[in-house]
């Protein structure tokens, strides 16, 4: 199983997960929100994926998170959006602060919304 877990009160995150449902063709991947009881549950025996402020991508019981995990998720999607994953090349310590960055800033630049 290969599941997306997001920010479920981010704008972002959640209109990059609406993005991902339209463009995820072969239906690869799940979506729950790190608030979720599905989070919770599985993050109970991953104690270092607990209060991150980050996506995790659980690909098959392996978590990526940060930009790890943006990348693989554009390599599930197929043609055209994996090419995305060729930015690996860049350093992962590049990546992530660019992902710390966005991630530091979204609540401001996209606002929040409720959970449902």
């Amino acid at each position: 199983m290969k599941t997306v877990y997001f920010d479920g009160v981010c704008n972002l995150c959640n209109g990059w997960v609406r993005f991902l449902t339209r463009h995820d063709k072969q239906k690869k991947l799940e979506y729950a929100s790190l608030q979720s009881e599905q989070a919770k549950k599985v993050f109970q025996n991953h104690p270092e994926l607990l209060n991150l402020n980050t996506i995790v991508f659980d690909n098959n019981g392996r978590f990526y998170t940060q930009s790890d995990a943006v990348l693989l998720i554009f390599k599930e999607l197929g043609w055209p959006y994996s090419w995305v994953y060729v930015l690996k090349i860049i350093p992962k310590f590049i990546r992530n602060k660019v992902y710390s960055w966005v991630a530091k800033n979204r609540y401001r630049w996209f606002g929040t919304c409720e959970l449902n």
